[in-house]
């Protein structure tokens, strides 16, 4: 009798501590969801040393290392963490390889101010009309995990000649659905990056996908590629890599050159 009246004492505190910790939890994922996605760096913009024969861009909302090599323009757009100039061994083999480089920084990075997806699609937009001036021959989308769908966002509104992803998802929310899926992902996302929808206003798409990616499980990118319309599609698997150590592999610089220097 006694061991009963103990369980039915503690009883109501289990059913109160577990709804509890688990609206406290979904808080600190909505209000931090930022923190949580934008892995920014403090060095500021003007601070890189590694792209010294690249011109700096500062106008209106955008931020880029621009330089010129031939008519062919590659726009890069980086992952969440770090920054463009981080990128610059890309930025350096694009342009040995022929290629004139434009790489954005993202708002919010190397600023005191946070990052948000609004912010960002207002300097792609700027950016697209900076594009637009230099008048090159081709421009070539180039982005990798955040920035696969940055790029495709892009291409929504000014579909380039060729669209490279590189491990992508088909929307931040699935990602976040699947790490959390005791939570409605899409009711607590403020960041909204659609890259399936917004993928299929380019002509040819080349998704590049790595086999043992832990940070965007593969499922995202097949899920993606299955979404494409365009009949000018191609499918890139590199089964060497993982997600973070991707640009140190050859075979994604084999795929993507191949697909754009159109030796396919």
């Amino acid at each position: 009798m006694k061991k009963n009246i103990v369980r039915y004492l503690y009883l109501p505190r289990d059913l109160i501590i577990v709804p509890v910790a688990y609206v406290l939890f979904g808080a600190f994922l909505f209000f931090n969801q930022s923190n949580l996605i934008y892995i920014t760096d403090e060095r500021p913009f003007d601070a890189c040393s590694e792209l010294v024969d690249a011109d700096v861009i500062e106008h209106g909302s955008v931020r880029a290392y621009y330089r010129y090599v031939g008519p062919r323009l590659v726009v890069f757009y980086h992952g969440n963490a770090g920054n463009a100039c981080d990128r610059a061994f890309l930025a350096n083999y694009l342009a040995e390889s022929g290629y004139s480089y434009l790489f954005p920084e993202y708002p919010g990075y190397g600023e005191i101010e946070e990052p948000s997806d609004e912010r960002i699609k207002t300097a792609v937009r700027e950016l697209i009309d900076l594009v637009r001036a230099y008048k090159h021959n081709e421009v070539l989308l180039v982005g990798k995990s955040l920035g696969a769908a940055v790029a495709a966002y892009h291409a929504s509104i000014a579909p380039p000649e060729k669209l490279v992803l590189i491990t992508p998802f088909d929307s931040l929310a699935s990602v976040a659905q699947r790490k959390v899926p005791i939570y409605p992902a899409r009711l607590l996302l403020t960041e909204v990056y659609e890259t399936a929808r917004w993928t299929n206003s380019a002509s040819s798409v080349l998704v590049i996908a790595s086999a043992h990616d832990k940070v965007v499980p593969l499922v995202h990118a097949q899920d993606l590629y299955a979404t494409i319309l365009v009949e000018d599609k191609t499918w890139a698997l590199i089964d060497t890599s993982g997600h973070n150590d991707l640009f140190g592999d050859p075979a994604l610089y084999e795929a993507m050159m191949t697909y754009l220097s159109d030796e396919q």
